[in-house]
């Protein structure tokens, strides 16, 4: 904990709580005993304050199941984001009533040591699902879950679709919009232009936004494998904060997700600054609970690991 003390508040502002960890999920895809004995560890370290919830789908909860005697421990719970089964011929909507199901006998079983607080839902075109359909078949259901986040799917009209979705989500508690920054192929890299679209749709909209994939490292970087560049998690969490705090347009934000100069964002004792601008360290905290939430990244340890080579932590 002393280490968390010394940290300038403005960096403990904008990274706590940042990361959700996603140790079963490609490139990483370990099986879940190391996956969640890696997660119990970074509890118990000394950055547990940057970690968040353990991602996880639902059909694997019986193997965490068989782990909790000796993993669930602590004062705080385990806080899970989850990730539903895939919809047989009935549709989405009928396998989510039987994942609540499940989730509600895990709950049951473990008690306050698990707190079940996120689903993430990936909504398919031809489905018809909506977000109102699923969230109130989520609110009947037999176990309270706090935020709901839906993705719209990829390809062609993308935007057209995350537009709508994002637009059917204002006004709505507990509803976040999912991005996919990455993955294991260049296709799955939105450009800076659609990354900064979703970001300020939801701005306009009042919708929260939660990541994931290919956010590892802190800045903006080529990926010489893929041919590709990277979103940097500092870039897209600036930009988010900045949006919420100072009402910068799209092209400003667009500028920010296409930096990768370190010096450009800097932490101070008690503000974030990123070139012109000031965010003070309440605006953060203020902007991170209800704009831009977290990233599910594979590795705890990456994203670390190179924000201790630029010297913010």
């Amino acid at each position: 904990m002393e280490h968390v003390k010394r940290m300038r508040s403005s960096a403990k502002a904008f990274l706590g709580g940042l990361i959700d960890y996603a140790g079963l999920f490609p490139p990483a895809g370990l099986e879940m005993e190391p996956a969640a004995r890696n997660y119990a560890a970074y509890r118990q370290g000394g950055d547990a304050w940057m970690l968040s919830h353990f991602i996880c789908p639902v059909s694997r909860l019986g193997e965490l199941d068989a782990l909790a005697g000796e993993l669930f421990t602590g004062s705080e719970p385990w806080s899970l984001s989850l990730l539903p089964s895939a919809p047989g011929s009935a549709g989405l909507a009928a396998s989510l009533a039987r994942d609540l199901e499940t989730i509600r006998r895990f709950r049951e079983g473990h008690g306050d040591r698990v707190r079940p607080e996120l689903l993430e839902i990936r909504l398919s075109p031809a489905s018809g699902d909506t977000p109102e359909r699923l969230m109130s078949r989520i609110a009947e259901g037999p176990v309270p879950i706090p935020s709901v986040f839906f993705e719209a799917a990829a390809g062609p009209a993308w935007r057209d679709r995350a537009a709508t979705l994002i637009e059917q989500l204002a006004g709505r508690n507990g509803a976040g919009f999912k991005m996919r920054c990455g993955g294991v192929t260049a296709e799955a890299y939105p450009d800076v232009e659609d990354v900064a679209f979703a970001l300020t749709m939801c701005r306009r909209h009042g919708v929260a936004l939660k990541a994931t994939a290919g956010l590892h490292h802190p800045l903006r970087v080529y990926r010489g494998d893929l041919d590709v560049y990277e979103h940097g998690f500092l870039n897209l969490f600036g930009a988010g904060i900045l949006l919420d705090s100072c009402g910068i347009d799209e092209d400003e934000t667009r500028r920010i997700l296409s930096d990768t100069e370190a010096a450009n964002f800097r932490f101070d004792e008690n503000a974030f600054r990123y070139r012109e601008f000031v965010v003070p360290s309440k605006a953060i905290t203020a902007a991170r609970s209800r704009a831009v939430i977290s990233f599910g990244s594979c590795s705890f340890d990456e994203p670390r690991a190179d924000l201790r080579r630029l010297g913010i932590l």
